[in-house]
């Protein structure tokens, strides 16, 4: 089997894993030119599920978009996963030194690979939970992450995070915007049902809540 062969087939084994997953999933469509140039500035491998997906994904559509997982860009997709990583042209989000950032969610919450910045040797996904405003380690890999978003319990994971009507105002949002409660989550007044939402850019909540916290 030559390196084409297994590139394809790593990426056969996505599109199988979120075909007969039980969530909603969509995958975006590809720029070849933005996906090469993806794969080259992030010097990771086609085969890698990483790779794979930056190379034949703009970008993943999970829960009718509650989760945004990042590839080589869409317009649905805010950012990828190189303007994430400081290592695109748009220099608008601070990178999260030490890791990988790879997806978002409607919340506010982020999910980032970890490439030395937790302390933990293992490339394992963590999540900036807005409820608590820390980090926490899922204990998965990048390709065991792919199989959470395909079958993972996302009402239960996210039940303090959602309310009645959620898929209305996901519905309603554009790619650049995540929901700001108040009070907020991590607060002992918070809650996704009683606290006002609204929808707030990204990067308010990534420059207020996340990045704040850098070394």
């Amino acid at each position: 089997m030559n390196a084409s062969d297994n590139n394809e087939q790593t990426w056969a084994e996505i599109v199988s894993l979120f075909e007969q997953g039980s969530n909603d999933i969509v995958i975006m469509p590809v720029c070849p030119e933005r996906a090469e140039e993806t794969l080259q500035r992030l010097q990771v491998s086609e085969r890698s599920y990483l790779g794979s997906i930056a190379c034949h994904s703009g970008g993943v559509m999970v829960d009718r978009g509650w989760i945004k997982l990042l590839g080589s860009g869409s317009e649905l997709v805010y950012g990828d996963l190189l303007s994430w990583n400081g290592l695109g042209e748009d220099t608008r989000i601070a990178p999260l030194r030490g890791a990988c950032v790879i997806a978002y969610d409607m919340a506010g919450g982020f999910f980032a690979l970890n490439g030395g910045r937790f302390g933990e040797e293992e490339h394992s996904v963590y999540y900036f939970a807005p409820d608590t405003l820390e980090w926490e380690n899922t204990e998965l890999a990048y390709s065991e992450f792919l199989a959470w978003l395909a079958n993972g319990d996302l009402e239960l994971y996210y039940r303090t995070f959602r309310w009645s009507n959620w898929q209305e105002d996901a519905a309603s949002m554009d790619a650049n915007q995540v929901i700001s409660y108040f009070p907020p989550l991590w607060s002992e007044e918070g809650s996704a049902e009683t606290s006002s939402r609204k929808a707030v850019h990204i990067e308010e909540i990534w420059n207020s809540c996340v990045y704040e916290q850098k070394d």
